[in-house]
């Protein structure tokens, strides 16, 4: 007998508030625990895309260095989410935050694929973006770089 549309949608959501938690906590172990161990595509933030659970694991050591395992970080606020399956073996978690990380009135969008890896729901693909105002990106380069640079570069403003 197939499964309610509703009642996937209810465990994906409830998946998505487990992983903020762990999140918030900083708990490596509990997060990792998420990732389907082939995960493919990672891509977060700006700096363009990192691949594979490693790079992952580095990210992620990387924004909790300041924190130790089991603390309640806080830094992330969920503001929406969606929920979207597929069947009874895939979904999507889209959601809109708000992070400590981010300059003021930034939001960052995330977007989290799920799959039934036999029994358990894994996470084979994460996305997340940030909104940025370009004119900050121009300027922030802008300040960054000479125009000595620019020119020898074969670049001019």
């Amino acid at each position: 007998m197939p499964i309610e549309r509703q009642a996937i949608d209810d465990i994906l959501t409830d998946l998505f508030f487990r992983y903020e938690d762990a999140l918030a906590k900083s708990d490596l172990v509990k997060l990792e625990e998420f990732f389907e161990s082939e995960i493919k595509f990672i891509k977060i933030g700006m700096k363009g895309q990192r691949q594979g659970l490693d790079a992952l694991r580095a990210h992620h050591m990387q924004l909790f260095e300041r924190s130790h395992s089991g603390a309640e970080v806080c830094f992330r606020e969920t503001i929406s989410l969606k929920v979207m399956s597929f069947g009874e073996d895939a979904g999507i978690t889209q959601s809109e935050f708000i992070d400590d990380f981010l300059p003021l009135d930034c939001r960052g969008f995330q977007t989290l694929v799920w799959q039934k890896v036999l029994s358990e729901w894994k996470l084979i693909s994460v996305h997340e973006s940030v909104e940025v105002d370009v004119r900050d990106l121009i300027v922030k380069r802008n300040q960054g770089s000479s125009s000595m640079n620019r020119t020898l570069s074969g670049r001019r403003n």
